[in-house]
């Protein structure tokens, strides 16, 4: 893995924007629509299915051929394991499960992704998965 160019925090973190706005607006237009509401705390049916569409969401598309979410995609990056190939459904799953590990820890395993070599979070060590630029391998 040493070849390759690590994705870094900032970037990643303008990916995870994109990604919260390309699930968020039209969601909130969906809700809005069919209910009157964009308030998931008045719907627990609509808080339900916005969690299960963002697992699939995050889950899913890092194991297509995007390999990645489609603001990392947008963002030219991809999501692969210590060989630099797809990642598993497992390792998705790990992955994004890891996550709020990361977000209950004060954030404090997204802040790994600024001081490690190879630019990976806990979520990341932990999944043993590695966010690099796409136009590589």
């Amino acid at each position: 893995m040493e070849d390759y160019v690590y994705s870094g925090f900032w970037i990643r973190l303008l990916a995870f924007l994109l990604d919260s706005v390309i699930l968020t607006v039209p969601f909130q237009l969906f809700s809005y629509i069919i209910y009157g509401t964009t308030s998931l705390l008045e719907n627990q049916w609509l808080y339900v299915l916005f969690a299960l569409i963002g697992t699939l969401y995050m889950v899913v598309f890092p194991v297509t051929g995007l390999q990645a979410t489609p603001g990392k995609v947008i963002l030219k990056m991809k999501i692969v394991n210590k060989k630099g190939d797809k990642i598993s459904i497992l390792a998705a799953t790990g992955r994004y499960i890891f996550q709020f590990l990361s977000f209950f820890m004060l954030g404090i395993g997204f802040i790994m992704i600024v001081f490690r070599k190879n630019s990976t979070g806990l979520h990341d060590l932990l999944a043993r998965t590695y966010v690099i630029n796409r136009n590589q391998h």
